[in-house]
């Protein structure tokens, strides 16, 4: 935070001090004002100014630490008035021309030009070494073999030292690049979830995508944001101003657009076929044979038009001066219309289209929202209060009540008129009932920001909510799974679904207030960030080979298995096995002191005796599989033996000292165990049980720890925060990791090895470039994140949360294709 922003001030130039303060840490390696004490931290930020670079970066290039300091500026006008600005000079430096920041000396100059053209440069140097060297030929004849030998070894010495300079500039070049990549991934995610994020998001990620003779710096993250940026199809249909609202049908779509127009589309062609004009095109309605279009009027009636011919047909007045909700019945014979009279209260009106005339009028208490079921049989009615009454359609009694909170944005009935769900104007929660039992069966925040429209899938499957958010929020009814889909509009007002047979996809359509088009999203298709609730305390995380389902354990030593794509939960066919191997076949539990393995398929059970071990599953007892070797502990013995094995298990570790639980891995061959026992790393030999290396002084206690796909190095988490990479080969001190604020909890390597994820009691969760610790994208999540897993082919990552929440992160189908 910039100094000024403590009294209350700034404008653009407190963007460039967070920037720079950025660059500082990601070329320092350390904050500009390091501490732990808050206030004591805004009092340096303060008075104080931040290390010089030089002195922590021997050789660091002078222009960039010039850069650097003049983003971090104690006084605004000293600073760049802009991001723009800052760019400018950033990629001045990368082209090897002059900063703004500061005049470049003409020894500067020519230097500059000297890297933008290092051929002519050496030629120019090599001439001038020619013409001395014939002149000294000329003077000293004698002395010309002599001469000749010591120019040649100054030439060598120059061509080295050239070669030595242009290296360390591309290393420079490199890192600096590397750097902004990484910082252009954060900016990204922080971007998706602001207004108008999409567009911001893809001018990050565009100017990635390497040209040739570059190398390719993009990873797991950038795949996953360009999914989430782009997660959609448009369907064109210029022409139309703003889209209010708009109905979907076989062979139509009709949507309301400005304020007073009324637009029909064919469907198929994407061609519209004509408009409707009047003072005020308001809610709009399709027949189900689509016969009719209706829709309200400022004159207090209902216009209904020939769909086909845009004949206007008749004209129904109504009592209501503010309509709320207009639904054709299953027939297509009838219009309900719910609204709110100019003197009080409001109005339920049924007509009948034949016969133009009103079969019902019931009038009841001012209502703020208002919903009929499809068959007419039920009316939600929400006021202001927050309270939602479902009335009988026919002797408008009460018949179901329901308390929320605040003011209600939409109502919609699903499911035909068994389920009706509610979404709150400004709090974004979305509840959603089963009428008859009065249960409510979801209770999930949609959106933080407005909302505008909540609605069922025509199967009763999916409820959607969309608001002013840039996206729709979708809630799996059947599998409690949700996600959202990201629109390039900032206001996505209206959403409907594909009707069935128009395609081979179930798709979801929305429009929004700033884009001619409409987007469309395919329901059954890959989806880019699905959350899952699996209702229990997490205790592990596991994906099967093939990466489309998930094994879920838990505190009470049971597991479920998560269909990924589908957010499905279901049981396993075992009472509570609290593991599985890689492949997913074999499930395996402990009990009366024998690991039970179990093949799925058959249903095969095999008992291997624990000599000494559990008699049962308790909290101390860890079991790991890994390459087909299983390790199990009750938190002072490890034991170990093969998936395969007849033998009894036989004792790895005895004795040893654990807070509550030892961590343990194994190396991908499955010929080594680590084990950290206190504050001790002890890596074991298998087949002879050697210890091979250990590692002192780094307490642990619960967290975890994973070997590098190359079995080389090997991931420590700590309970101070930190994240250690010990390498297995050398005796140096382990490369420390600084980016959680509290205990980190999970760790997962991806298959490449390029990418750590962590997880940490902060809630955030981190990906991390392994060979440099820099961090690839900082991901948030609402509650301390317990678990993390990465699928075999490296497109998936899964968390899991403290609340049982399972999320499960999917690259772009590009990653795949690349790859």
């Amino acid at each position: 935070m910039s100094p000024e922003r403590f009294d209350g001030q700034g404008d653009e130039r407190v963007d460039v001090y967070a920037l720079g303060a950025t660059l500082y840490e990601l070329v320092a390696l350390r904050p500009a004002f390091p501490g732990n004490d808050q206030i004591e931290l805004l009092d340096r930020i303060r008075k104080e100014e931040p290390p010089p670079l030089d002195r922590l970066v021997p050789g660091l290039p002078r222009d960039l630490q010039t850069i650097i300091e003049k983003c971090l500026a104690k006084e605004p006008s000293r600073r760049y008035r802009g991001a723009r600005d800052l760019a400018d000079d950033l990629q001045r430096y990368l082209e090897s021309r002059p900063i703004r920041a500061r005049r470049a000396s003409l020894p500067e100059r020519l230097i500059f030009w000297s890297r933008r053209n290092p051929a002519a440069a050496l030629l120019l140097g090599v001439l001038l070494v020619a013409v001395v060297a014939a002149l000294v030929a000329a003077l000293e004849f004698r002395t010309q073999s002599e001469e000749n030998r010591r120019l040649a070894q100054s030439e060598s010495k120059a061509r080295g030292e050239a070669q030595e300079a242009l290296e360390n500039v591309a290393v420079a070049r490199n890192e600096l690049r590397g750097n902004l990549y990484f910082a252009n991934m954060n900016l990204a995610i922080n971007a998706l979830e602001n207004l108008n994020g999409s567009r911001q998001a893809r001018r990050l990620l565009d100017p990635w995508p390497p040209v040739p003779g570059e190398s390719d710096l993009r990873g797991f993250e950038w795949y996953l944001l360009s999914a989430v940026a782009t997660d959609g199809e448009a369907i064109p249909l210029a022409g139309y101003g703003w889209l209010l609202q708009f109905a979907w049908t076989r062979s139509f779509l009709v949507a309301r657009t400005g304020l007073t127009e009324l637009e029909v589309w064919d469907a198929a062609a994407r061609e519209r076929r004509y408009v409707l004009r009047g003072r005020g095109a308001g809610l709009i309605a399709v027949s189900p044979d689509e016969r009719w279009v209706a829709f309200t009027d400022t004159d207090r009636s209902i216009r209904v038009v020939d769909l086909s011919s845009g004949e206007l047909r008749f004209r129904i007045p109504t009592a209501s001066s503010w309509p709320l909700t207009l639904v054709f019945d299953a027939s297509g014979e009838q219009l309900h219309l719910v609204g709110r009279r100019e003197g009080g209260g409001a109005v339920y009106e049924l007509w009948d289209l034949a016969a133009q005339s009103p079969i019902r009028t019931e009038e009841f208490e001012e209502t703020d929202r208002a919903a009929v079921s499809p068959d007419g049989h039920r009316i939600a009615v929400a006021n202001g209060s927050g309270r939602i009454e479902v009335l009988n359609g026919q002797t408008m009694d009460v018949s179901a009540s329901f308390e929320t909170d605040g003011a209600k944005a939409d109502l919609s009935f699903g499911r035909e008129g068994r389920m009706l769900a509610a979404i709150d104007r400004d709090g974004g929660v979305l509840r959603v009932w089963e009428i008859t039992s009065r249960r409510l069966m979801h209770e999930v925040i949609a959106h933080r920001n407005i909302t505008s429209r909540v609605g069922f899938s025509p199967e009763g499957r999916h409820v959607v909510v969309c608001g002013a958010d840039q996206s729709l929020f979708v809630l799996d009814l059947d599998s409690g799974a949700s996600w959202r889909v990201t629109g390039p509009t900032r206001y996505v007002h209206s959403f409907a679904f594909e009707p069935p047979g128009t395609g081979s996809r179930r798709r979801l359509v929305a429009g929004g207030t700033s884009d001619p088009a409409l987007f469309a999203w395919d329901l059954d298709g890959p989806v880019a960030l699905r959350s899952i609730p699996t209702g229990r305390q997490l205790r592990g995380l596991q994906f099967f080979a093939e990466g489309r389902r998930l094994l879920v354990s838990s505190l009470g030593y049971s597991a479920g298995l998560i269909e990924v794509d589908s957010g499905g939960l279901s049981e396993p066919p075992t009472e509570r096995p609290i593991g599985c191997s890689e492949d997913g076949q074999t499930w395996l539990d402990i009990a009366r002191g024998e690991l039970e393995i179990v093949d799925r398929e058959t249903g095969d059970r095999r008992v291997v005796p624990i000599p000494g071990g559990p008699p049962d599953v308790r909290r101390n007892t860890t079991l790991l599989v890994e390459a087909d070797v299983v390790l199990v502990s009750d938190g002072a013995t490890v034991w170990w033996t093969r998936l395969d094995a007849l033998e009894p298990a036989k004792v790895l570790v005895k004795d040893a000292y654990g807070a509550g639980t030892l961590p343990m891995a194994v190396s991908p061959l499955g010929d080594r165990v680590v084990v950290g026992a206190g504050g001790t790393f002890y890596q074991y030999d298998l087949l002879s049980g050697a210890t091979l290396s250990t590692l002192h002084g780094y307490w642990v206690g619960h967290s975890q720890i994973a070997y590098h796909p190359d079995g080389r190095s090997l991931a420590i988490a700590c309970d101070d925060h930190r994240i250690l990479i010990w390498d297995l080969q050398s005796d140096s001190e382990p490369r420390v990791f600084l980016g959680h604020t509290q205990k980190v909890l999970g760790l997962s390597f991806s298959p490449d090895g390029s990418r750590l994820a962590s997880t940490s009691e902060d809630g955030s969760v981190k990906l991390w470039e392994t060979t440099t610790g820099r961090v690839a994208l900082s991901l948030r999540h609402d509650k301390p994140v317990l678990q993390v897993a990465w699928s075999r082919d490296g497109e998936r990552l899964a968390t899991g949360t403290r609340d049982g929440t399972v999320r499960v992160y999917a690259a772009a189908s590009a990653y795949r294709e690349e790859r």
